[in-house]
């Protein structure tokens, strides 16, 4: 699951409800759900988030999950979804995890935990933490980019 933003430059009067700005991005803004199996990762579908005020990336994102047939979640692997920060929300969290499936997903480093701490303050990788508003105990990692 990825947000992608597509800049854009000028004006389109035809795109006036699709083109906003979003992470210092002015374009559109797609919520794209992929299909992977080993090096092979197809578009499954997507959705034009339309911005404030129209059904949030983790809901758009949720959607999408959605139009996955039960087919291809079930079978003797479990499916995974892999999500970057874009689609984090508590929501999408909850969503994925009550359909049965496994989630990773990129958070941010500000993300407080039950204990008042937050995800930054974090020193050793492989804690299991509890983020407000989660009922979903998580292991939690990072990488250098």
């Amino acid at each position: 699951m990825d947000l992608t933003s597509l800049e854009k430059t000028g004006k389109f009067a035809e795109l006036a409800d699709w083109v906003h700005t979003f992470n210092s991005v002015y374009g559109v803004h797609l919520v794209v759900l992929y299909l992977c199996c080993g090096a092979l990762r197809l578009p499954w579908a997507f959705q034009v988030w339309r911005g404030k005020g129209s059904p949030s990336p983790a809901q758009l994102a949720l959607k999408l999950l959605r139009t996955v047939p039960a087919t291809l979640l079930a079978g003797k692997r479990r499916p995974r979804l892999y999500a970057d920060g874009g689609v984090e929300r508590a929501e999408l969290i909850q969503g994925v995890l009550t359909r049965g499936l496994d989630i990773v997903v990129g958070v941010r480093c500000t993300r407080k935990l039950e204990d008042g701490r937050q995800l930054c303050d974090l020193m050793v990788r492989g804690s299991l933490v509890k983020p407000t508003g989660l009922d979903q105990a998580m292991r939690v990692s990072w990488v250098w980019l």
